[in-house]
């Protein structure tokens, strides 16, 4: 619990961090990094998953930007191009565009004999990201287009607790993003999470900050999305999780894992 507290008192620092954490972090890493975040702070979660950079950010920049990327690789600076960017939708333009002409003529005779997982790929594209932001944090390259949130959001401005814990949560448009009650500032009792449209996000039980008891979890149209026991802020027992086809299926969880 309290996941973004650190990067949330860094202002607009800690902002930029989580948002690229988003997108270097492992998959599994990140899918928690966004739940937990989701029920914790809504508000601050929406404008980091506004501002996630992509790795098309990598393939829109111009050549020189790309070979500067491709030097500071070495010495396996063309292996990891290949891993990134092999079978995608992007490595022919790319190759051509954006690589000089003696380095396309080695990066298609190499490719031809690379093998290549999702996970290299999924590792290349990172090693290639952190770079990326090295260098716009460096200002080597334009500023991504961040859209920073107003200061009441990275200050906590948008939060309300009375003398008597009850505590309330709003979106920038005054809309309710949670409320539920404070007991030695931490989470007691029943809490609603709400989505940016108004809708019901989630709604349970904490017992001294962590999730117990049974959680109900709906999509952003109101339809009922999965329902269980936590413990520990852990899954537990057994879950209904519905699909956004309407299908169900029961999953048994253990201290947080499927069994």
């Amino acid at each position: 619990m309290y996941t973004l507290s650190k990067h949330k008192k860094l202002g607009v620092k800690g902002f930029k961090t989580f948002v690229k954490n988003l997108e270097l972090f492992p998959e599994d890493t990140v899918r928690e990094m966004t739940q937990v975040g989701l029920l914790e702070d809504p508000v601050y979660m929406k404008w980091a998953l506004e501002n996630k950079v992509e790795f098309t950010v990598f393939i829109d920049l111009d050549y020189e930007y790309t070979l500067e990327v491709l030097e500071r690789l070495k010495p396996k600076g063309l292996n990891t191009f290949i891993f990134a960017l092999k079978n995608s939708t992007w490595e022919s333009d790319f190759v051509e565009q954006k690589l000089h002409p003696r380095v396309q003529t080695e990066y298609w005779d190499q490719v031809e004999y690379t093998q290549v997982t999702k996970r290299q790929q999924d590792q290349a594209r990172v090693r290639i990201l952190e770079i990326v932001f090295e260098m716009e944090k460096e200002g080597e390259i334009p500023s991504f287009n961040w859209n920073i949130p107003p200061t009441e959001i990275l200050e906590g401005d948008n939060i309300k607790i009375d003398e008597e814990g009850n505590y309330k949560m709003f979106y920038t448009d005054g809309k309710l993003a949670l409320e539920g009650k404070l007991l030695n500032k931490l989470r007691e009792g029943f809490w609603k999470h709400y989505y940016p449209n108004g809708v019901m996000m989630a709604e349970g039980i904490y017992i001294q900050g962590e999730k117990e008891d049974v959680w109900k979890f709906f999509y952003p149209d109101g339809r009922d999305r999965s329902e269980g026991h936590f413990k520990n802020s852990l899954k537990n027992g057994k879950w209904i999780e519905t699909g956004k086809d309407g299908k169900t299926m029961e999953v048994t969880f253990k201290n947080g894992n499927p069994i």
